[in-house]
C-alpha cells in the first residue's frame, strides 16, 4: 500500500511516493533536490544536473532519504507573481514509511478519500500519480484540483501575455460550465467533448463578466439547451450577445458555489467560492502571472481595488483565475496586486502633479519599464487611476489635460 507524506506547512499537500515507474522524466526532481523545496533541512552531497535522468534522481534522492525510491507521478507548480518559484510536488510509494522532519504519513486510500470530500487540494498530476499507486480505475478525463472543480484551459480572444482562458467545469450530476469564451471550432469541439465525457445530467453556464474571451462560446452553448447564469448587470450588457436565463445576485448559492459579486475589471463581474473547501474562482479580478487591465468606462479602479480587500478578507486556501495556472500564496498575491496598484498610483500623481498632461503623456512618463506595443492597454489602467483620483479630489480634469490638485 502506499504511503504518503504530507507537509505540515504546507497548504496544498505536498506528498512523496514510494514504487517502480522508469518512465517519469528526472529533471523536475533535480529541481526538487537542487532547491530543497520540501525538504530544506537536508543536506545534499551536491548539485544534480537537471538533465541527469531518472535515475541519477532516484539515487541521489535515496541516499539523502535512506530508501529506494521510484518516481510514479511528478508535478511542478507555476511561477507566482514576480518570478519567485512557489514549489515543486512530487509523489512517490515505498513499502515503509520513515522519518522525515516536517512530514507525517497517512495511507493513500485516506488521501484520496480527503480529496474526494474536498478536505484538501491535490495537483492533477499528485492525484493521476496516487490513483495509479492504488490501483484505481476512477480516473478523470479532464484535470481535478478538488471534487467537481475541473479545469480546461482553452484558446480565446484574450489579451497578451495570455493566449488561453480557463474554462472550468464544476459539480457532478448538474454541470456548471464556466466562462466558455473559445472562438475556435476545434477549441468548441474540444469544450463539448469534455462536457459529454462527464455525463452530466444537465449542464449551465456560468459568465464571471462580459468580455469576449469568457463568453465567447456561451450563445453556442444556449443554441444546444444549456441555461446561461451572469449578474444582472453583466446579462443587461451581454443583452443583444447572449440571452441570459437567471440573474445572479451577491450571496446567492449555485450549487455548492456562492456568488461573489466583484466589480471593478468589469461591471457585474462576480467570483464563485466553493463552499466546501472555499477555494475561489476569481475569473478576471487577479491573473497568476502579472495584473490585469482595468479600461473605464467598465473598469472602474475604485470598485477594483476594493473588489480585492473583500476577497482578501475570505481566507481562501488557493485561487482559480482565468489566465494562468492557480495562486496559491493568495494573500501575498493579493497584497502584492494592490500594492503594485496603488504604486503606480502615486507615480501618476506626481507626473500630473509636474503639469498637464494627457492620458498617454502620462503612459509615457510612467510606463517605461513596459514595451511599447502594450502602452495602447496602460492607457486604460491610467484612465481609471486618474478617475479615481478626481472622484477623490486630488486631480482635476479640463477635458485635454489632467492636473493634479494642489491641497493647501
Amino acid at each position: 500500500m502506499a504511503s504518503i507524506g504530507k507537509h505540515h506547512e504546507a497548504k496544498r499537500t505536498r506528498v512523496l511516493l514510494l514504487l517502480q515507474n522508469e518512465d517519469s522524466p528526472g529533471r523536475f526532481l533535480a529541481r526538487l533536490v537542487n532547491h530543497r523545496v520540501m525538504m530544506p533541512s537536508l543536506e545534499v552531497p551536491g548539485p544534480m544536473p537537471a538533465d541527469g535522468g531518472l535515475d541519477a534522481a532516484q539515487r541521489l534522492t535515496a541516499t539523502l532519504l535512506g530508501q529506494e525510491l521510484a518516481c510514479v507521478a511528478l508535478c511542478t507548480e507555476a511561477l507566482a507573481h514576480g518570478g519567485r518559484e512557489v514549489g515543486v510536488g512530487a509523489v512517490f510509494t515505498a513499502n515503509v514509511s520513515f522519518a522525515l522532519p516536517g512530514f507525517d504519513w497517512m495511507g493513500g486510500a485516506e488521501l484520496l478519500r480527503s480529496w474526494s470530500q474536498g478536505a484538501l487540494l491535490l495537483a492533477p498530476e499528485v492525484l493521476t500519480g496516487l490513483r495509479a499507486a492504488l490501483g484505481s480505475t476512477a480516473q478523470e478525463s479532464l484535470p481535478a484540483w478538488t471534487s467537481g472543480l475541473r479545469t480546461l484551459p482553452l484558446r480565446s480572444p484574450t489579451l497578451p501575455p495570455a493566449t488561453h482562458t480557463n474554462c472550468y467545469l464544476l459539480g457532478h450530476a448538474r454541470l456548471l460550465v464556466v466562462d466558455p469564451g473559445c472562438v475556435d471550432l476545434d477549441e468548441q469541439q474540444r469544450l463539448l467533448a469534455a462536457i459529454d465525457g462527464l455525463h452530466p445530467e444537465r449542464a449551465a453556464v456560468v459568465l464571471t463578466h462580459r468580455h469576449r474571451d469568457h463568453i465567447a462560446f456561451a450563445r453556442g452553448l444556449a443554441e444546444r439547451g444549456l441555461e446561461v447564469y451572469a449578474h444582472g448587470e453583466c446579462a443587461r450588457l451581454i443583452a443583444n450577445e447572449v440571452n441570459v436565463t437567471a440573474t445572479l445576485e451577491d450571496g446567492e448559492v449555485l450549487d455548492g458555489f456562492e456568488v461573489i459579486h466583484t466589480p471593478g475589471h468589469a461591471r457585474g463581474h462576480i467570483c464563485l467560492r466553493q463552499q466546501q473547501t472555499g477555494a475561489l474562482l476569481c475569473g478576471d479580478l487577479m491573473a497568476s502571472v502579472g495584473t490585469v487591465v482595468i479600461n473605464p468606462p467598465d473598469g472602474d479602479m475604485g470598485d477594483y481595488l476594493e473588489s480585492l480587500r473583500r476577497i482578501r478578507s475570505l481566507s481562501a486556501p488557493v485561487i482559480f483565475p482565468a489566465h494562468g495556472p492557480p495562486i496559491e500564496d493568495v494573500v501575498s498575491h493579493i497584497d502584492a496586486t494592490i500594492a503594485h496598484r496603488l504604486s503606480r498610483e502615486l507615480q501618476i500623481l506626481a507626473a500630473v502633479a509636474r503639469e498637464g498632461l494627457s492620458s498617454f503623456d502620462v503612459v509615457e512618463r510612467v510606463y517605461t519599464d513596459v514595451p511599447r506595443h502594450l502602452w495602447p492597454l496602460a492607457e486604460g489602467s491610467v484612465r481609471a487611476h486618474l478617475a479615481k483620483l478626481i472622484d477623490e479630489g486630488r486631480v482635476s480634469f479640463d477635458g485635454r489635460r489632467y492636473r493634479a490638485i494642489e491641497v493647501g
